[in-house]
């Protein structure tokens, strides 16, 4: 099927946007992650583009969070003293509070906290109700008498990533990685760093002379300009629960012959990711008559011991394969659309 897929370059807004003003302000905007649901090899399908995305409770999740928001944007999060109970029992305590701050009864609050956190939701009995409060009531008076920060959100962790969470950011602090997406004063000028923008548009897909169109976002977690080189980056930071050194797949050697086996990086089709978000960042730049070499990196830090971090360049062998998974996947998600919505 032949297509081409064009960014209108008048449609490009290119801003500053926290992760809660990006993912509840856009619902209906096209991104990477939404293809991601409707992609079969990524055990979608095309009836599920209206689906919401699984917000199911991860201690991996939340440390990758923490570690995200602590390298990226330090002067909008800071992490609390005191430490949470891990798993949904943490969450189940936080709704505690929300239920009893809006007027419902301690019983009441802790039932719909249940059901909310989905803490044994279908089976909260009486003794699971005590049991609660006695392993719950230290950490629930400490957040009762808790008062966040004027101009920084706090992030609670539990003991357990409490301790992850220290050992990653010590391993990035010292790597070339904070260094990388942290410009020294030396470069000021010479080479910028953003963190955390996102780029809107509207994709213009013409598929056998029809034309398409689509509005897209995607956030950045950080690019570099380098005026002195001529060369733009695009840093993609990532926590990885298995050792770094298989992130971007490796080859094994067995019975004297090398098989090569895929990393978190082909699994997920982050080529994808970072193909779609350097074509769009160049073309945001571009308005801005910077046309320079594209780079891109993919950040990576293990949360297992050693702790280790390596920084990753992504070839352009990569760049073209997600590329052009997109615009496959894009193109044959607007046909079948069509052909059941009658767009």
């Amino acid at each position: 099927m032949q297509s081409k897929i064009r960014i209108i370059p008048e449609s490009i807004v290119l801003l500053k946007l926290t992760d809660e003003e990006y993912f509840n302000n856009y619902t209906d905007y096209m991104s990477n992650s939404r293809l991601s649901l409707i992609n079969s090899d990524e055990g979608g399908d095309f009836s599920n583009f209206n689906s919401s995305f699984n917000t199911e409770y991860s201690d991996s999740f939340e440390l990758g969070t923490a570690i995200h928001s602590m390298i990226l944007q330090p002067d909008s999060y800071l992490i609390s003293d005191f430490n949470k109970p891990s798993g949904k029992f943490g969450l189940f305590l936080f709704d505690v509070l929300k239920f009893r701050r809006l007027g419902f009864s301690i019983l009441d609050s802790i039932k719909k906290a249940s059901l909310s956190a989905n803490y044994y939701a279908s089976s909260f009995s009486e003794k699971r109700i005590k049991k609660a409060i006695k392993e719950g009531i230290s950490f629930y008076l400490k957040l009762l008498k808790f008062e966040e920060h004027e101009s920084k959100k706090t992030l609670f962790l539990s003991d357990t990533n409490k301790e992850k969470y220290l050992k990653c950011m010590s391993s990035l602090v010292s790597s070339e990685i904070f260094e990388l997406v942290n410009p020294s004063e030396d470069t000021f000028g010479i080479i910028e760093s953003f963190n955390e923008y996102a780029i809107l548009c509207t994709l213009e897909v013409t598929i056998e002379g029809e034309i398409f169109l689509v509005d897209f976002k995607a956030k950045f977690d950080n690019f570099l300009i380098d005026h002195f080189n001529k060369t733009v980056t695009l840093n993609d930071l990532k926590s990885s629960s298995k050792p770094v050194k298989y992130f971007m797949g490796n080859y094994v050697k067995k019975d004297e012959e090398s098989i090569w086996y895929n990393g978190s990086f082909q699994k997920y089709h982050y080529y994808r990711q970072v193909g779609i978000y350097i074509w769009l960042l160049q073309a945001a730049l571009a308005l801005k008559d910077i046309q320079y070499k594209p780079k891109v990196n993919m950040l990576v830090v293990e949360t297992m011991p050693e702790f280790s971090s390596k920084i990753y360049p992504v070839n352009g062998k990569y760049i073209k394969a997600g590329l052009g998974e997109f615009n496959k996947l894009l193109t044959s998600f607007l046909i079948w659309k069509k052909q059941n919505y009658s767009i």
